[in-house]
């Protein structure tokens, strides 16, 4: 079975020649970094492309989570430790 999550690109780095090859996505369970050659964009018809829209509209305010989460979605108990 493929697990193929859905994400929105946050950010891309460029390189030493100016080339953008690797982006951050949001993803479900966070943030990750992946190589553009492995990211496959979904196809939009032209009536979901938004051409007057300034590009910081797009992305939602970040939203802290308070609860962390594995990449499988179990979450995340910080160890308990005694103050000695």
């Amino acid at each position: 079975m493929l697990n193929w999550p859905l994400g929105r690109v946050i950010e891309m780095f460029q390189e030493k020649d100016n080339i953008e090859r690797v982006a951050k996505l949001r993803v479900s369970n966070g943030e990750i970094i992946r190589p553009i050659q492995r990211i496959y964009p979904l196809e939009l018809s032209s009536s979901e492309i938004f051409e007057d829209v300034p590009a910081n509209s797009y992305f939602p305010k970040e939203q802290e989570e308070t609860l962390n989460k594995t990449r499988l979605g179990r979450q995340i108990v910080p160890p308990k430790r005694l103050d000695l």
